[in-house]
């Protein structure tokens, strides 16, 4: 314990839901939706990179 404890409140970091702030007529929905479905069908390609558990 060289550092002290490791006490983490949480009030450095501000998570939003992106979802909750984007209008749903926005044009980043459309991209949102493309880039989506272009990741899920390189899935199997991106596959070797990651360890298995």
């Amino acid at each position: 314990m060289m550092r002290g404890l490791d006490q983490r409140t949480g009030e450095l970091f501000w998570y939003v839901n992106s979802e909750a702030r984007v209008r749903c007529d926005h044009s980043l929905n459309a991209i949102h939706t493309t880039v989506h479905d272009a990741l899920a069908a390189l899935g199997g390609k991106f596959a070797p990179f990651y360890v298995r558990i």
